[in-house]
């Protein structure tokens, strides 16, 4: 399955919605934090072109709120970057289900977990 990046407009946030990231570096795990807007604001410049790709997503939902749990891989320009875990948390509001929070792991890979392997 693939999915729109986190550049895409089509995504349904809320305004104010926190994304946390998580990536091993050499001076240990970080841990960085933003609003949807910085995060987009900061994509909608990137002069690569990205695709993430997500499968085998774990939804559990109860009444008006929902969690979403998915591995996914990244490539940047045609490149393998990373696999890793995207959780998104949406509340349903009285115009459609919203993203309040996100948080992903990036796992720096040369060789995609994806079952449907390298895309084509």
């Amino acid at each position: 399955h693939s999915f729109p990046t986190r550049r895409s407009s089509d995504l349904t946030c809320q305004p104010g919605a926190q994304i946390t990231a998580g990536r091993p570096t050499e001076s240990g795990y970080v841990l960085r934090q933003r609003s949807i807007e910085a995060d987009i604001a900061q994509l909608a410049t990137a002069k690569e072109v990205w695709l993430e790709r997500m499968w085998s997503p774990t939804v559990h939902l109860n009444g008006r709120i929902a969690v979403v749990w998915t591995r996914y891989d990244f490539h940047r320009d045609g490149k393998m970057s990373h696999n890793g875990t995207d959780c998104f948390t949406l509340i349903k509001t009285d115009t459609g289900w919203k993203i309040v929070c996100a948080a992903y792991s990036a796992e720096p890979a040369t060789q995609t977990e994806n079952p449907a392997g390298p895309p084509q």
